[in-house]
């Protein structure tokens, strides 16, 4: 998620999103009102990721370009898939930041994420 607008709640968080939906074998960043999602347009994809393996999400953005990227963890120099799209609606929101979640199973229970916010370079 990036630029939560301030006082998130039940019913009241607003940003973006950046994720992939293992059931419909697709990726996209989504724009949130309310807790509720629309698909940024443009930047629905399809994707299929091997349970497998370990990848690492990055999403970014700068002004109303929105940026998200999925690495392989064993080669994190080149993306499996990159997501453009653009939109105005929350500029700003809680300090900028490149969210990354490397994320290591997708269908066990007990899966393991862990969640930084570094500063990184806007695409």
């Amino acid at each position: 998620m990036a630029r939560i607008q301030p006082n998130p709640g039940l019913g009241a968080t607003a940003g973006y999103s950046f994720t992939y939906q293992h059931n419909n074998h697709d990726v996209q960043i989504s724009k949130i009102t309310g807790e509720m999602w629309t698909a940024v347009p443009g930047t629905s994809k399809s994707l299929t990721l091997d349970p497998a393996k370990k990848y690492r999400f990055v999403f970014q953005g700068k002004d109303q370009h929105l940026e998200g990227r999925i690495y392989d963890l064993a080669d994190l120099t080149t993306p499996v898939i990159v997501v453009q799209g653009q939109d105005a609606t929350y500029a700003n929101g809680f300090p900028a930041c490149s969210c990354m979640t490397t994320v290591t199973a997708w269908l066990a229970p007990t899966r393991r994420s862990t969640i930084s916010c570094p500063r990184a370079p806007h695409p």
